[in-house]
């Protein structure tokens, strides 16, 4: 990251805490007995957000800890992951495949104290992850439900759709300030 410390920290912070609700997510599907290829899937699924939240957490450390090839490999791992995923058919992973090359992308300038290539590449990656924010933030807006009776139970709200898209919204941004960093 190449703006303020404090924003580092901060960008830091919060992929750390989606990777851990992204990790939750996966342990509490593998806890809760559910069997299946989808349940399979949706716990994969949920392990590679992890991946790619702490991977940005730590890239995000003013400083950076590791040196650049670790995260390239990284990154291309966690591409091809996520084709992987793909190709067998679950789906998202087309975004996670953009993520780990945008994140590729950052890598080859981490040397150079810049972003790594053309403006142009630059922002096309900044307009797919503020559209998907968009997106992602729009799925999350509250439905109108007749009332009556409590809450969903605190482990239920683990398996809501509101908290995958919420874990998404937020590494989008990450993303964006990363790209813009």
């Amino acid at each position: 990251m190449h703006g303020p410390a404090l924003v580092g920290w901060l960008l830091a912070g919060v992929c750390a805490l989606a990777g851990a609700v992204c990790l939750a997510r996966a342990r509490r599907g593998a806890a809760d007995g559910t069997v299946g290829r989808a349940a399979r899937r949706a716990r994969e699924a949920a392990v590679a957000e992890t991946v790619m939240a702490w991977s940005m957490a730590l890239m995000s450390v003013p400083g950076a800890p590791l040196p650049g090839p670790f995260y390239a490999a990284l990154f291309a791992a966690s591409a091809l992951w996520a084709l992987s995923l793909r190709l067998r058919g679950m789906g998202h992973q087309l975004h996670h495949l953009t993520e780990a090359a945008a994140m590729g992308y950052l890598v080859l300038g981490m040397g150079t104290g810049h972003h790594g290539g053309p403006a142009v590449v630059t922002g096309g990656l900044l307009l797919y992850f503020a559209g998907y924010a968009v997106a992602a933030g729009v799925r999350l807006l509250p439905v109108p439900v007749a009332s009556g009776g409590p809450g969903p139970l605190p482990s239920a709200v683990l398996a809501s759709p509101g908290v995958t898209d919420a874990c998404r919204l937020t590494l989008a941004l990450a993303m964006c300030a990363m790209l813009l960093g």
